[in-house]
């Protein structure tokens, strides 16, 4: 990978200037490999890693109306709801998802806070412990 001195992100427009392709061909490139010819798909992950794209998460949300990710609401900060929750994170990374630990303090209010989160959309389910 190449180094930087700019700190902005590396977009799909440049990772598609970079092959001469349209940013529509590196974006299938990219999430459907199957719909192009592998050496061109070879050669747009070969650019995307030398330049560091890396995908703009919430664009992806826009797109798909999916957060990837849950809250796990525990009541008390003790090492059993700890343990509780790797393992629910465990699964979730399996699945794709990544488990955000939020913790309630048995207070109905500051759950129900935890699920408001979910309906506006910041996070695509709640697990209540």
């Amino acid at each position: 990978m190449s180094h930087r001195t700019d700190f902005r992100s590396i977009t799909l427009q440049d990772v598609a200037q970079e092959v001469g392709l349209s940013t529509g061909t590196v974006s299938r490139g990219l999430n459907k490999p199957d719909r192009l010819r592998p050496a061109t798909v070879a050669r747009i992950r070969d650019a995307a890693e030398r330049l560091g794209y890396r995908p703009n998460l919430a664009a992806q949300y826009l797109k798909t109306g999916s957060t990837r990710a849950i809250y796990v609401v525990i009541p008390s900060l003790n090492p059993f709801f700890f343990e509780i929750f790797s393992g629910i994170e465990r699964a979730a990374l399996e699945m794709g998802y990544t488990a955000i630990v939020g913790h309630s303090g048995r207070d109905p209010a500051q759950e129900a806070a935890y699920l408001a989160q979910v309906s506006r959309g910041r996070a695509d389910g709640a697990l209540l412990l």
